[in-house]
């Protein structure tokens, strides 16, 4: 029998500045289609669109956390500057593609 609940076990980790650890979930495939093109982004617009979609992203992933927090784009902004809001994101991506030939 296939048990979907084990696909959706594995959780990345962050831990935060304040010493919590949060639990990010996979990405939807919209999410998945927002980073993919991101790199088309970063390449042909202006930097001030490049970093709001940045961290508008990075908002939506911190959102689908297991602790049930919600973070607004300003305490990810706050939290996160851009060289770790780019860290972060790269790493997520990596992440859940090396998740995808599991």
């Amino acid at each position: 029998m296939l048990d979907l609940n084990t696909l959706t076990q594995k959780y990345y980790e962050v831990k935060l500045l304040d010493g919590s650890i949060i639990h990010l979930k996979h990405p939807t495939q919209g999410m998945l289609n927002t980073m993919v093109s991101f790199s088309n982004i970063k390449s042909s617009t202006d930097n001030t669109q490049v970093i709001n979609v940045l961290y508008d992203l990075m908002t939506r992933i911190f959102n689908r956390n297991t602790e049930g927090v919600t973070f607004t784009r300003e305490q990810i902004g706050d939290m996160l500057d851009i060289k770790a809001a780019m860290y972060v994101l790269n790493d997520y991506i990596h992440s859940n593609f090396d998740n995808l030939g599991e």
